[in-house]
């Protein structure tokens, strides 16, 4: 049988108190947690050494604290054990919070270590640390849509693995059996190599991301396993030993000095070799120091890692909490119409948070306090400290994003284009090329548009939802897009079908002979000033 939601309450705020007087604070710096991870670049593999500050307590510290607590919150009765009454309130997830799901009549499942009808502090730790996954986890972000279209084959009219200026400026025509919607304009999703809606693009660009080139190796089960990853990306031939030479810096993996390595070479090598590099992710500096080099703020060093560059960042998500507990706490105060200090039910909507009345109203009083805010809000946050997220991201920038380049919009640091490929953009993409042509060719090859890592450092997300990323939510949408223009004469915006500013001869509906004169410059489109200047 469930618990009843109400008897959460009686613990949840006490929780909440407990954990602030035991110092799981979100912004003082102390304890490390240290990992060691190799690298595999195109030219060799790279160990380093991550030590990451990002709280008073290491994650481990942070979990056994935090499973104490809630230990002490559940033990209603005080005798040091949990009770199958009071172990059916356990949080399923790891995660307390007031609507999260509950052990329930599973509670069984965490009584392992004797199994005695009761749960200790060490068992209810041990669930917590299975649930709650690794202290630190690397996760791959998946590729953004534009890098999974393929230009190059398509572009490259004459094949001779080159994209020159002529090339680009004919590319729309090269490429028009792909607008299926007849918008002429190029979508990202119409240049997937198998057309897909967009939300079907995302999938299959998810399911089909290039292998992770980054790996921890803290323990001898991972170094074992990462061995077979090294044989299998380095060394070729089928055979139990290869020449060290196939590989720069594979020397050091001979351990025997024979010339030669083995899997078990490679994995006693990744066991005992000192780290090349040494970085601290200060998270609450948002930064990352090499060495001994003296911390900055927002420092995030570019090392070149087997052949690549890899940027290194330290993203300080509990900052966010704060952030987005404050404006709360702003909303409270302009939602609280009689100025008495409290928000009864009708006044909670102000507050714009995507929670019930009920779940904040803690002590179920009928009114929802500051304190009460600060506890629900800090909790759920507090909970999520309990691991560290590396994420892993390749910045690769394509020949649709080179080509990409109206409507964009700013968010952050990075610029986005609207998605999709129009007329004058391959007219004009010829110049954008220059920038990317390293050997100065005037024309560009697929090697030369070269991966670019980065390897975020930050807390998991540390609320579900945020009004910080609501209101970028209503800025920006969920992607950019091209921004809609009310200049120029009606006539005008009524042909433009797409939205770009200017008219193609499909989309221009009066004769050819009026097409002609109003193109002035003869590019083939129709611009705004052209029309407008049109007597």
């Amino acid at each position: 049988m469930m618990p009843h939601r109400t008897a959460i309450s009686a613990w949840f705020l006490p929780l909440a108190c407990w954990l602030v007087v035991s110092g799981l604070t979100l912004s003082v710096q102390g304890a490390e947690t240290r990992r060691r991870l190799v690298f595999l670049g195109p030219e060799s593999a790279r160990i380093l050494e991550l030590a990451i500050v990002g709280g008073r307590f290491s994650v481990e510290e942070t979990r056994k604290r935090y499973a104490d607590g809630v230990f002490q919150s559940l033990d209603r009765n005080g005798d040091g054990q949990l009770n199958g009454e009071e172990a059916e309130a356990i949080p399923a997830d790891g995660r307390l919070r007031f609507n999260g799901p509950m052990l329930g009549s599973d509670w069984g499942m965490a009584d392992h270590s004797p199994q005695n009808g009761h749960i200790s502090p060490e068992e209810l730790l041990s669930f917590f640390n299975k649930v709650g996954g690794p202290a630190v986890a690397i996760v791959q972000r998946p590729p953004r849509l534009s890098q999974s279209v393929r230009l190059d084959g398509e572009l490259d009219l004459n094949h001779d693995g080159r994209i020159d200026a002529v090339e680009i400026q004919q590319g729309f025509e090269a490429l028009k059996s792909f607008d299926f919607d007849d918008d002429e304009t190029l979508s990202v999703a119409e240049l997937q190599p198998f057309p897909l809606s967009v939300r079907q693009a995302q999938r299959q660009a998810q399911v089909d991301s290039d292998p992770s080139p980054l790996h921890f190796i803290s323990t001898p089960e991972e170094c074992e396993t990462v061995a077979e990853v090294i044989w299998q990306r380095y060394f070729t031939g089928g055979r139990d030993e290869i020449a060290g030479t196939q590989i720069k810096g594979s020397v050091a993996f001979d351990r025997n000095g024979d010339g030669r390595c083995s899997r078990e070479e490679i994995a006693d090598s990744l066991k005992i070799l000192p780290a090349e590099e040494t970085l601290t992710v200060i998270l609450e500096a948002g930064s990352v120091v090499r060495g001994k080099e003296r911390a900055v703020r927002f420092a995030h060093p570019t090392l070149n890692l087997g052949g690549v560059p890899v940027e290194f960042r330290a993203e300080n998500k509990a900052s966010q909490l704060g952030d987005s507990t404050k404006l709360y706490k702003i909303r409270f105060r302009t939602s609280d119409g009689d100025k008495d200090g409290l928000l009864d039910e009708s006044e909670f909507g102000g507050l714009q948070a995507d929670v019930p009345f009920a779940a904040v109203d803690l002590n179920h009083d009928g009114n929802v306090t500051l304190p009460e805010i600060d506890a629900y809000f800090s909790l759920d946050g507090l909970s999520r400290q309990r691991q560290y997220v590396v994420t892993l991201s390749n910045e690769r920038i394509t020949l649709f994003d080179i080509l990409d380049a109206r409507g964009g919009v700013t968010v952050g640091e990075k610029t986005f284009g609207d998605q999709r490929l129009t007329p004058r953009e391959f007219l004009e993409g010829a110049q954008r090329l220059l920038a990317y042509d390293r050997d100065q060719d005037k024309a560009l090859t697929a090697l030369e548009l070269v991966d670019n890592f980065r390897v975020a450092i930050s807390q998991p997300e540390l609320l579900d939802e945020t009004p910080l990323s609501d209101q970028m939510m209503m800025t920006t949408g969920n992607r950019p897009t091209m921004p809609e223009s009310d200049s120029g004469p009606l006539w005008f915006r009524r042909m433009d079908r797409n939205g770009d500013g200017e008219l193609t001869w499909r989309e221009f509906l009066g004769p050819r002979e009026t097409f002609v004169e109003l193109d002035r410059n003869s590019d083939g489109l129709i611009e705004e000033a052209e029309a407008t200047d049109f007597k």
